[in-house]
């Protein structure tokens, strides 16, 4: 499978798992990615500064188990943004996520040769699956997409996930498969 690492961008080729059965890559349950727009707070507790509002879609790191705060009864968790590093605290909730490399195509869409749109390489269809080598990215022009491969035809580039000023979604995450699906 190709692979590219969030911690430092390199990507390359990872074996799954070997001919004697070794399992080598191991799926994460630290990575999720936001499913309702919630806020970033500097500390743990209720009411603290605001230090972002996490937006739908965006990717993150668990650097702690959810906690229970006494006071209110709402689950908080620390995490980091993957897209800038900020770190903070949030409410935990059910609009968490794991994040997927696997979207369906809501929307025809183009497949760009580069994250700013320069060139299309062809149109996604409606309904079609493609596979994410990255988290999304924000263009220059405010347009969130992500580099993918097209199931299809194998097919490489950039396509819009979010047009960040209509709010229309181009695509949409899968769940994540887990291990025995496969």
């Amino acid at each position: 499978m190709k692979v590219r690492t969030w911690r430092d961008s390199k990507e390359g080729w990872v074996t799954l798992k070997g001919n004697q059965g070794t399992c080598f890559v191991e799926e994460s349950d630290r990575h999720h990615k936001i499913t309702k727009s919630v806020a970033l707070e500097q500390a743990f507790k209720s009411g603290s500064s605001t230090l972002k509002q996490l937006e739908v879609g965006e990717p993150f790191e668990m650097l702690e188990a959810p906690k229970t705060e006494k006071k209110e009864g709402e689950q908080k968790m620390r995490g980091c943004l993957l897209n800038d590093k900020t770190e903070g605290w949030f409410t935990f909730s059910k609009f968490l996520t794991l994040w997927s490399p696997r979207y369906r195509c809501l929307r025809s869409t183009e497949l760009h040769a580069d994250l700013d749109a320069t060139s299309e390489v062809r149109k996604l269809g409606q309904g079609e699956l493609v596979e994410a080598f990255d988290i999304p990215q924000v263009s220059e022009a405010g347009v969130v997409r992500v580099k993918v491969r097209a199931e299809k035809d194998n097919t490489v580039g950039f396509a819009t996930v979010r047009d960040q000023g209509t709010g229309t979604f181009f695509l949409d995450a899968l769940a994540p498969e887990r291990p025995s699906e496969r």
